[in-house]
């Protein structure tokens, strides 16, 4: 279990690091194609509720297929994770066009990392309070199964 948590800190200062890396990268080609409408032009607090949400939401994706690794395949856990990520974008982006049933979003985690659809005023796009709220929630239930499972895998 020790080895699981150490495992676990170390991938997220990875993610963390490659998410923070991404972002500047991004951040110098919005500079070289002078682009005024860049989210961080406007807002430095705002670019940072966005980083943080972009980079806890790719962990939370990541541990999702860790968890789904210890009950299924490897290649079963990233098809799933895939299937999930590849419905829940297009999907998010048909419940904000329609303004109906938008808290179903707050399920379809990749929504968290995109800008446009968190900087919008909560009563039509997702409250990054919440989505914090809900992201550390997922956290810990994915935390603790893993550690049931992982237990139980030392038992046999």
């Amino acid at each position: 279990v020790r080895l699981g948590i150490s495992r676990i800190t170390k991938l997220m200062i990875l993610i963390s690091g490659l998410s923070l890396f991404q972002l500047l990268v991004s951040i110098v080609f919005a500079y070289i194609n002078n682009e005024d409408q860049a989210f961080f032009y406007h807002d430095f607090q705002s670019f940072i509720c966005i980083a943080g949400l972009y980079i806890m939401s790719n962990f939370v994706l990541i541990f999702i297929q860790m968890a789904l690794e210890l009950y299924l395949t490897e290649q079963e856990s990233l098809l799933l994770i895939n299937v999930y990520v590849f419905f829940s974008v297009p999907l998010g982006g048909a419940l904000l066009s329609v303004q109906k049933l938008t808290w179903i979003l707050y399920f379809l985690i990749p929504n968290f990392g995109m800008y446009v659809r968190v900087d919008l005023p909560e009563s039509v796009g997702l409250s990054p309070v919440i989505a914090y709220m809900v992201l550390t929630v997922i956290i810990i239930i994915l935390s603790v199964l893993s550690f049931i499972r992982l237990k139980k895998m030392d038992l046999n």
